[in-house]
């Protein structure tokens, strides 16, 4: 019973003498003193640790920035695979994409490789890869050349050649017309036709994918042939001419009366 009494005892005694309240009491001037400077090594140690990893937060995003590589209305001179060959004020960028290149059309449209074309202006968003910056690997190329335009192309057909014709447009002039063997061509009532029944004049109407830089419709959905079936003419209808009117004599007739026989006159008698 004894040795419990004295456990207990000096297991109070022990915390009342080590507690940190019981210690800056005991010497108040040091220990406070202490726990100041450490607490403010502890802070300039900290302010160092977030000064370092700002400084190199820094320093990457001047590389990252340095190495970011831009085309604003470059021109495509050149297709090669997966490669462009882009012209922008007189100097040359060799444009390389890859399974992570994003590519759109002028409205922000889904694209890719296959619908671009040599001439066609394009934006390249990418990371240089060369000290001489001329050569990007492009995370996105936003072609504004080509746009989606449906049933809006109307025009008559200027020219037939063996995989496109040629269409007069009101709204964009001259415009060259591929087509496919999916290309569905009908006539005005809604009945099938040929592309060999299309004729030179022929007013038509054109669906398809618009490059507007190189004036062409590619992907063509329909081609409605307006003169077909051609319009019945009017038979059997007489055109009734009034009467021609021509021009009055320069001289107007002379009429001459002739006597048939001269008169005898015979006095009566006085009676």
């Amino acid at each position: 019973m004894k040795s419990k009494k004295s456990i207990l005892v000096l297991s109070l005694l022990s915390f009342v003498f080590l507690s940190p309240s019981f210690i800056c009491a005991a010497d108040p001037s040091g220990i406070k003193t202490t726990i100041r400077a450490e607490r403010k090594e502890l802070r300039e140690e900290v302010k160092d640790k977030i000064k370092d990893l700002r400084e190199g937060i820094k320093q990457k995003l001047e590389g990252i920035k340095s190495q970011a590589g831009k085309i604003a209305g470059g021109e495509i001179t050149a297709i090669s695979g997966t490669t462009l060959t882009v012209s922008k004020d007189g100097k040359i960028y060799t444009v390389n994409t890859d399974s992570n290149t994003h590519f759109q059309r002028h409205y922000w449209g889904k694209s890719s490789l296959d619908e671009f074309s040599v001439g066609n202006k394009v934006n390249v968003r990418g990371k240089f890869t060369d000290e001489a910056k001329t050569t990007i690997l492009a995370r996105m190329i936003r072609n504004l050349s080509i746009m989606k335009r449906h049933g809006v192309f109307h025009g008559d057909v200027t020219a037939k050649n063996s995989d496109n014709f040629v269409i007069d447009s009101k709204q964009r002039g001259s415009q060259t017309v591929f087509f496919t063997g999916s290309t569905k061509f009908i006539k005005r009532n809604e009945q099938a036709m040929t592309y060999a029944d299309l004729q030179v004049g022929h007013r038509v109407r054109v669906k398809g994918l618009w490059d507007k830089t190189l004036n062409q419709i590619t992907e063509t959905v329909q081609v409605k042939d307006y003169a077909l079936p051609p319009k019945p003419t009017k038979a059997g209808v007489s055109v009734t001419v009034g009467p021609t009117l021509t021009s009055a004599p320069s001289s107007a007739p002379t009429l001459t009366l002739t006597p048939t026989s001269t008169p005898t006159l015979t006095p009566s008698p006085t009676p």
